[in-house]
């Protein structure tokens, strides 16, 4: 409010009220004067503030731009981490499917249930339930 309105006439009074109320504001309006009486002190006050604004500026888009690129990177980590855990999935799938196969087919050439069990590593609970399947 104080730097919008510190040099309008209809502020004034309210612009007085403000300085006497906070030694901050009281300082910044004696800083407000001197500058504003060398075209110089202006010309520097000028370029700091375009300074401090650009840098600002520079580092919001660089913000932005971090957190676009962490968000693409995270979702291809994402992916590359689904499609691992599909892979392992359909390996999974896979290695049952074929102890399911040597199981019936065992079971089909009349083997001893113990054999089965010594030839694959299954249970015997296992077995009887992939023969109860059928």
């Amino acid at each position: 409010m104080f730097f919008a309105h510190a040099s309008d006439s209809k502020y004034v009074e309210l612009i007085s009220k403000m300085i006497a109320a906070r030694k901050e504001i009281k300082m910044a309006d004696e800083l407000l004067r001197s500058i504003s009486q060398d075209e110089v002190e202006r010309a520097h006050f000028r370029s700091r503030r375009m300074f401090l604004m650009d840098r600002q500026h520079d580092l919001l888009v660089a913000r932005d731009e971090g957190r676009d690129e962490g968000f693409k990177e995270g979702r291809e980590e994402g992916r590359e981490e689904g499609r691992e855990e599909g892979r392992e999935e359909g390996r999974e799938e896979g290695r049952e499917e074929k102890e399911r196969e040597v199981v019936k087919n065992a079971l089909g050439m009349n083997m001893p249930v113990d054999d089965i069990v010594h030839l694959t590593g299954l249970t015997l609970e296992e077995i009887e339930r992939l023969r109860d399947t059928d």
